[in-house]
């Protein structure tokens, strides 16, 4: 019998399960496609627990089941680890290591897979595959649900971009290499996340702001990988509807009509 082992974790809480019956890349990948449609969603380890044989375990009971991932004994399925605050989808590969994806790469991967019925298990595994191929992460995911929020107006800043104000509730030193955590100087670091309207998707870039008494002000970036744009994404819909009590997407429509932008770059 093999097993899988799932380390989750969702609004900052962490749990461990195991899968007495064994799960699969793929089928995880598709379930987690399923439980993203959903409208109004239940916690995630809820989508884990609705089946049979799978149970809570300790952090050292998953370490276990790691370890013996590795070690390729044929008794574990799968090791995965899925954080919903960051949006991030990890694999454990007996070869390689862990492999980390954007959640939203992993569901698109799926629907591809999934989208024709009489096809085989390999071909269904190819199409998965491919699709994620470069789509791996390949820098740590620092914007997660929970370490910041967004405040003030949101601004048109010329005709293509919505600009948002982003305020950290984490270390801005160490994760954008600044000296603005210590009393040793006044400096201060405005941060903004940018959206391009008309081809409905956030900006590759944070654009800072560095300044502060007895230095000049200094422009910064700060380059986002694809799951912390799916956290970005979420939390400026939230905003929007929260500020302007009306989708992003209408709001992006509305502002891009007044500016006599054909709405239909909006597609592009």
């Amino acid at each position: 019998m093999s097993m899988a082992g799932f380390h989750i974790t969702e609004d900052c809480a962490e749990v461990y399960l195991q899968n007495e019956f064994g799960m699969e890349f793929l089928q995880l990948a598709r379930r987690l496609h399923d439980y993203l449609q959903q409208g109004q969603r239940l916690p995630a380890r809820s989508f884990f627990e609705a089946t049979d044989g799978c149970k809570e375990i300790s952090r050292e009971t998953f370490d276990a089941l790691t370890k013996r991932r590795m070690e390729n004994t044929g008794e574990i399925s799968g090791v995965f680890e899925l954080n919903f605050d960051a949006r991030t989808f990890s694999a454990l590969n007996i070869m390689d290591g862990w492999k980390a994806y954007a959640m939203d790469d992993i569901a698109a991967a799926a629907e591809a897979a999934f989208q024709e019925a009489e096809i085989s298990e390999d071909d269904r595994w190819r199409i998965f595959l491919d699709r994620l191929d470069g789509r791996e992460l390949t820098t740590p995911s620092r914007l997660t649900a929970r370490n910041f929020y967004l405040e003030d107006t949101i601004e048109a800043i010329d005709d293509r971009t919505l600009n948002f104000y982003i305020v950290p509730c984490f270390n801005v030193d160490e994760v954008f290499g600044t000296f603005v955590e210590t009393g040793e100087n006044d400096h201060a670091l405005n941060i903004y996340a940018n959206y391009d309207m008309q081809r409905q998707q956030v900006c590759d870039e944070l654009e800072m702001t560095l300044y502060g008494s007895g230095i000049e002000d200094q422009f910064l970036t700060y380059r986002l990988n694809a799951a912390e744009k799916e956290v970005l994404r979420e939390k400026m819909e939230a905003y929007c509807m929260q500020r302007e009590h009306k989708p992003l997407e209408q709001l992006c429509q509305e502002i891009l009509q007044e500016q006599d932008v054909p709405t239909q770059e909006i597609q592009l």
